[in-house]
């Protein structure tokens, strides 16, 4: 009952600290407030620790956003930015698992650009030619790990069909708390004991080749740390276990943040470059972001950063 009365006390907490737009940007957000220099970059080793590999064959993606309502306007045009981006990059929709509530936001009656969400004031529609696998309002946190495993059922049609010649990229934005990633207004979340025991159970039998997790929520780092246990696993978190996620478009319009700068960070990033390494995402999304609290974890049983390529997971747009 106290853990129970606690979660309650950090959703709320988190839910007032992280949702209330009135005001406009906020200083302690804005990632020109962040102070870094190349001293703040993680060391990654430039050698190979021996992983080995099954050839790559297929590519999934699982995107999932967490939270819901008008003033996570922003979560949702993370996820569906995040989809457009694997369109762009050799992912089709029979590979790609979108979870998401788009509509309420969109229609929303403060949505004065009715029917649309955009990551920016002028950028394009992002629900033009998407298509949503579930809504999140009709799932809980452990269908996620049902969905991830491969465990279909009447509940759950549409889940990821892999083996060890997959490569799975996982992306989730939404809100968190120190080792959990919120669920929309439940009180149980997708906690980090979650999170490590489904990637295990993956691991043990087979389910994934390479799994790139990306995680755009505060204190993310707290949840994805169990990628330092796993093999094949990397994990990059927008914030650690002592930090939030700053958002990054503002529209004073609609009162409320369009996205966030370490999604945005991302998708410029393989937009541009594709065929980058690891360790030159890593260090670009640092930079462009400004904020020397992204994590990244599983690095030392991934493979080699500095020669490994994004191109494993994202082809050239147009390919």
């Amino acid at each position: 009952m106290v853990r129970r009365t606690l979660l309650l006390l950090a959703c709320l907490a988190c839910l007032v600290g992280c949702t209330d737009d009135s005001d406009g940007p906020d200083p302690v957000t804005d990632p020109e407030e962040w102070e870094w220099s190349d001293d703040d970059l993680l060391s990654l080793p430039d050698e190979d620790p021996g992983t080995t590999y099954d050839d790559l064959r297929t590519r999934w993606a699982l995107l999932v956003c967490g939270s819901r309502g008008w003033f996570n306007y922003r979560h949702q045009t993370d996820v569906l930015s995040v989809y457009h981006l694997l369109r762009r990059h050799g992912y089709d929709d029979n590979h790609i698992i979108l979870i998401a509530s788009p509509d309420e936001v969109a229609l929303d009656s403060r949505n004065t650009r009715r029917g649309t969400l955009c990551a920016r004031p002028d950028g394009d529609n992002l629900l033009c030619d998407v298509q949503l696998d579930y809504a999140s309002d009709t799932l809980t946190a452990a269908d996620i790990t049902a969905i991830l495993r491969g465990e279909p059922s009447a509940h759950l049609p549409t889940v990821l069909d892999t083996d060890s010649h997959a490569n799975v990229f996982f992306y989730w934005s939404g809100h968190g708390t120190v080792g959990h990633f919120l669920w929309n207004h439940s009180l149980q979340p997708f906690t980090a004991s979650m999170l490590a025991a489904t990637l295990s159970d993956l691991y043990a039998h087979g389910r994934y080749r390479k799994l790139l997790l990306c995680a755009e929520a505060c204190y993310a780092g707290s949840v994805t740390a169990c990628a330092d246990t796993l093999t094949g696993v990397l994990a990059v978190a927008a914030a650690d276990s002592l930090f939030t996620s700053p958002a990054d478009v503002y529209d004073p319009a609609l009162g409320v943040w369009l996205s966030d700068r370490f999604t945005n960070a991302l998708i410029e990033t393989i937009d541009a470059d594709p065929t980058l390494t690891y360790c030159d995402l890593y260090h670009n999304l640092v930079r462009t972001t400004r904020n020397p609290h992204i994590t990244l974890s599983g690095y030392s049983r991934f493979g080699n950063l500095h020669t490994a390529s994004l191109s494993e997971f994202f082809e050239h747009a147009g390919e």
